[in-house]
């Protein structure tokens, strides 16, 4: 691990070597959860979040928590989780300074899109996100909502591009092919969440992209 020279608390998990990892190479599987938590802290946090939500139930209820990582003969990554509940998240979040196994750490993507002429989008979250400030454009948690794991990050940063973003093509999908992003690493921030960096060289120039004006 490695801690950053910038942000307050921030950890690298895993750095791949160039020319990192491409998505046929990182795999994703279940694994019975590590994280415990007890009867009583449950029922605290159910009352925190029902006092900071006004008794509304969150937009996600399920995620998948980082259990680890490792590689197999052929080199290819696998990242490990387990199911979690996002209000865990959301509120054990707010107790700072804890050791890892105090949190339930879900797993999220950043992705990097850059485009043709040399710019990375930010942005600003905001309205109904559960955070505030400067993101990545195209980051987000890994839902749980059939069961299963996502196959890989690349297609939970596939949709949240598409999600937060558009493209002024005639053909939106075709501003990038995911087969040309790459993994980066693993990190942890203050956030406490797990996240994974997915470069996405875009096929278009900063111009032709926006928000999309029908994600909130």
């Amino acid at each position: 691990m490695r801690r950053s020279e910038y942000g307050k608390n921030l950890t690298f998990f895993l750095e791949p070597e160039p020319p990192f990892l491409g998505c046929n190479q990182v795999l994703m599987g279940e694994r019975e959860s590590t994280f415990v938590l007890p009867p009583s802290l449950e029922r605290e946090i159910e009352e925190k979040w029902n006092k900071k939500s006004g008794g509304k139930r969150p937009l996600r209820e399920g995620a998948w928590r980082y259990e680890g990582y490792t590689f197999d003969s052929d080199k290819n990554l696998h990242l490990w989780v387990s199911p979690t509940k996002y209000v865990w998240h959301n509120i054990l979040r707010e107790t700072k300074g804890m050791p890892d196994s105090f949190y339930p750490s879900p797993i999220t993507v950043n992705s990097i899109q850059e485009t043709t002429d040399g710019f990375i989008p930010i942005a600003v979250r905001g309205g109904i996100s559960d955070q505030r400030g400067l993101c990545f454009f195209g980051s987000g948690f890994f839902d749980n909502e059939k069961n299963l794991p996502p196959k890989n990050p690349f297609s939970v940063a596939y949709s949240e591009c598409h999600e937060e973003g558009a493209y002024d093509l005639l053909c939106p999908e075709s501003a990038f092919d995911i087969q040309d992003a790459r993994f980066l690493g693993l990190s942890r921030g203050s956030n406490t969440d797990l996240t994974t960096y997915i470069y996405i060289p875009l096929r278009v120039p900063h111009t032709k992209l926006r928000l999309n004006p029908e994600n909130k």
